[in-house]
């Protein structure tokens, strides 16, 4: 296997080669990443990330989008986990004006190389253990450029194929004004790629930060965020987080007693997780004083059960916004 690291640096000024319109976020985002240093962006199951490793990721992610000759809004397969350096690198190439294109990491390596295969991205990036050497493989048969973070919590990338470049065979052609592939959830079947263009992306930034609004401050709160990064509901909550300058406390796999702790520690006012999640949370039974913050839940990717819903409105006095099916 072939690796040639790439170190992360600060200094990066940023290239532009296509005069489409970037998000109207985008000041807002650098401002963050350049005034937030010290703080805290992610909690990862204790492991605290900083807004400044969360700059050096996006600062190496520009620069690999330029040295493989991407250009807005060119595509860029990231197969999501929820890990520090992966949100991070969503941010990344959300500001550079390319298009994140989400891939499921969590499928057997030889479902993960059909699918390499098939969309024949220009440049993907994963966790190690995603890029086995039959994912490695059908990526250089691809013509795809792969990257992998050093470790799970840094801020280093190394190039897992022997090629630099993307080979002539991948798919170069932009969708239009999409900027973000996201997948479904898959309750319906096997999940699909759901294409956003920029302006339906800041509305959707836009309507999240309307709820956390409606729940109380928004700014500088912490969001507890369980949902799969490649998601709906993960890039929902991802987005609107760095704009917003919000810590985001994270959990690769969802665990009911931890997320408990989490909201015990932090005292979330808006609380969104999936539906089957806030069900095994009441399970444990949680005081009303547990969840005494929680002034707002909002439900998604599929029906809310009728009883979890009456309990969490009348027995913990918490309204419920579902947007199943909407």
């Amino acid at each position: 296997m072939f690796r040639r690291e790439m170190r992360v640096m600060d200094d990066r000024s940023t290239g532009r080669s296509s005069t489409m319109s970037r998000s109207r976020y985008e000041a807002q985002i650098r401002k963050v990443l350049g005034e937030r240093q010290q703080e805290t962006a992610i909690d990862a199951d204790g492991i605290q990330f900083t807004w400044g490793e969360v700059k050096s990721v996006v600062s190496a992610i520009e620069r690999i989008l330029d040295e493989t000759g991407l250009v807005e809004p060119e595509k860029v397969g990231l197969m999501g986990r929820n890990l520090p350096a992966h949100f991070a690198a969503l941010w990344g190439v959300f500001v550079s004006g390319r298009c994140a294109s989400m891939v499921q990491a969590f499928q057997p390596p030889q479902a993960l190389a059909a699918d390499l295969t098939a969309n024949r991205w220009p440049l993907v990036i994963g966790e190690p253990r995603d890029w086995t050497a039959e994912v490695i493989a059908a990526a250089e048969a691809a013509g795809t450029v792969g990257y992998a973070f050093a470790e799970p919590a840094g801020t280093r990338l190394e190039r897992v194929t022997r090629a630099a470049k993307p080979g002539p065979q991948t798919d170069r052609s932009p969708e239009g004004e999409t900027v973000l592939q996201l997948l479904s959830s898959g309750t319906t079947g096997k999940p699909k790629r759901i294409s956003l263009s920029r302006t339906a992306v800041d509305e959707m930034i836009e309507r999240t930060i309307q709820q956390f609004e409606m729940a109380g401050p928004a700014t500088n709160a912490t969001q507890l965020l369980p949902w799969p990064l490649a998601s709906l509901g993960g890039t929902n909550g991802a987005l609107p987080a760095v704009a917003l300058g919000q810590r985001l406390a994270i959990q690769e796999k969802f665990d009911a007693p931890k997320m408990l702790e989490l909201i015990r520690r932090y005292r979330p006012a808006f609380l969104s997780i999936p539906p089957s999640a806030v069900g095994m949370l009441l399970q444990l039974k949680p005081s009303r004083e547990d969840l005494a913050s929680v002034k707002l839940y909002s439900s998604g990717s599929a029906p809310l059960d009728s009883n979890v819903r009456r309990m969490l409105e009348e027995d913990y006095g918490i309204p419920v916004a579902e947007f199943y099916g909407a």
